[in-house]
């Protein structure tokens, strides 16, 4: 008997520094996927990673248990370019190790604080009412919906450097807020969002609003700050869901964009619907529209329109094969693309 108490202390000593260790976490995606777009009579052919399924990218996640419902948890994520072995060698994240995901923070009942480079609110938000949920982003026009663009670049924003995030849950609403930091000298630059989404039983709905104070943007003054507001909702009917949204930005010194006058203010608006369906266990389906107006001040405005339609097949939980294929219109050029998409996605 006095052998099992002596047993059990020994282990309960071991184990307990065992328990309040971090857990680590390496997870990651890769697609490859294979293109072929078709625009004025002109076909390419290419690898991309942004026109598959999902996104590449690897990382690791930890959390340390704190103690007294808190934990401390760290995520660094980078980007990974199958065709290539590269990681963010073009854009903003261009010689980046963590270019998607870089936070501390600490989590417990008063919901989650981080701190780092990490995804704005509205694209957070947008996820919930995307009906490709952020797949095919290369293709959809979820990337406007779920970001916004400043004057001189056609990128949107879908991530803040130097950024502190709030998250609670508060029964069926979730609160979100964040603010990230400008210029060193200045708040040029600077972001500041909210949003808020409510979920309960197959309803779901987003509101979310963004301001970036004015700043220098590719060498023109953007003088006057950038507002973008998005709201939107689902329904999900158990095999399938619904989804729609709308979003508009505001910027009043859209000058210099492409290297073209266009007129000083510029609204512009986004609108999507779509839903997806399992059609069974390993085959799901998914369809959604897309259409962005940008209005200039004395300019004609320019609409484009996408329709993207996919299919997946699971090979099990983690691995997937699918097949996409998309169209879209610019009513200022008159030209069409059409493109289709094959390819094959592995978690980890």
């Amino acid at each position: 008997m006095q052998k099992k108490i002596i047993a059990l202390a020994i282990a309960a000593a071991f184990a307990a520094p065992v328990a309040a260790m971090a857990e680590v976490t390496v997870y990651g995606v890769v697609d490859g996927g294979f293109r072929s777009a078709t625009a004025a009579s002109q076909t390419s052919n290419t690898m991309s990673s942004f026109a598959g399924l999902n996104s590449n990218r690897w990382g690791v996640k930890s959390s340390e248990d704190l103690g007294d419902g808190m934990k401390a948890n760290v995520v660094l994520e980078g980007d990974l370019f199958t065709a290539t072995g590269e990681n963010s060698s073009t854009g903003t994240g261009a010689g980046t190790l963590f270019s998607r995901q870089s936070t501390v923070g600490l989590e417990g009942g008063f919901g989650k604080v981080e701190l780092g480079r990490q995804y704005t609110v509205a694209f957070k938000l947008n996820t919930l009412i995307d009906p490709f949920g952020h797949q095919f982003i290369g293709l959809t026009s979820a990337n406007f919906a779920s970001g916004f663009t400043l004057a001189a670049t056609s990128k949107p924003i879908t991530r803040n450097n130097s950024d502190i995030s709030y998250t609670g849950k508060f029964g069926d609403i979730t609160v979100m807020a964040d603010k990230s930091m400008g210029a060193a000298t200045s708040d040029n630059g600077a972001t500041a969002a909210a949003g808020v989404s409510y979920a309960s039983g197959p309803i779901t709905a987003v509101l979310t609003y963004t301001k970036i104070k004015a700043a220098a943007v590719a060498g023109v003054a953007v003088t006057t700050d950038v507002t973008h507001m998005q709201v939107g909702g689902g329904y999900n009917f158990g095999d399938g869901s619904v989804k729609v949204g709308y979003a508009q930005q505001k910027n009043a010194d859209s000058n210099g964009i492409g290297g073209t006058s266009l007129g000083n203010d510029l609204t512009t608006t986004s609108m999507w619907l779509g839903g997806n369906f399992n059609v069974s266990s390993k085959i799901g389906v998914t369809a959604a529209y897309y259409k962005t107006t940008a209005a200039y001040t004395g300019a004609t405005d320019v609409v484009t329109t996408n329709i993207v339609a996919a299919a997946t097949y699971a090979l099990s939980k983690k691995t997937a094969l699918y097949v996409e294929a998309d169209k879209q219109t610019n009513d200022s050029t008159n030209v069409d693309s059409n493109g289709y998409t094959l390819g094959m996605n592995v978690t980890f």
